[in-house]
């Protein structure tokens, strides 16, 4: 069992590294197109599992610059919602570079968006959303990310999961629900 699941496990670091490999050509590929900010090595993409309320972010200190994407968009999202949340991390890195504002919100930074043609911050819903229903007619249910036990605010009842659904960004909904 430890040996077919230490197999497992590097066939997906390989995998991953592909995958990296592939955005981070992507990512510099962006960069040139649309920016004129001189490209001296390949811009790095890497997958953050950790990354839960945000599809993507733009990671600058004083040694390195990097893109990370969480893992639910990777596994989660249409490709092109995986190039959309892509090309809006490469906007943050090009007006860095630039020495231009590049924090979200900023109008300039939200015109650059548009440009582009990017979507701005928290526009797709990736991943698996929980569905929970007490059967009071307080609320009709609950979204939550998480599978916890919750209790209704209003009756106090236990929360019941109903169904899960797997949103791929685009529209793309699968829902399974039981009773």
């Amino acid at each position: 069992m430890i040996k077919l699941t230490k197999i497992i496990w590097e066939e997906r670091k390989r995998t991953v590294a592909e995958i990296e490999g592939k955005l981070s050509e992507i990512a510099t590929e962006m960069l040139s197109k649309y920016w004129d900010v001189p490209v001296r090595n390949k811009v790095k993409v890497v997958e953050n599992r950790r990354l839960s309320r945000s599809l993507g972010r733009y990671v600058y200190n004083y040694y390195e610059r990097y893109i990370e994407l969480s893992g639910r968009l990777l596994d989660y999202g249409a490709t092109e919602i995986i190039l959309d949340v892509l090309l809006h991390e490469v906007t943050h890195l090009a007006l860095h570079r630039s020495n231009k504002p590049f924090s979200n919100g900023n109008p300039y930074f939200e015109s650059e968006l548009k440009r582009v043609g990017a979507s701005s911050t928290m526009t797709h819903t990736v991943g698996i959303i929980y569905k929970y229903d007490c059967g009071c007619t307080y609320h009709n249910s609950l979204q939550s990310n998480k599978a916890d036990d919750y209790v209704c605010n209003k009756c106090e009842k236990p929360l019941k999961r109903y169904a899960i659904e797997y949103h791929d960004g685009i529209g793309g909904v699968i829902t399974e629900k039981w009773s």
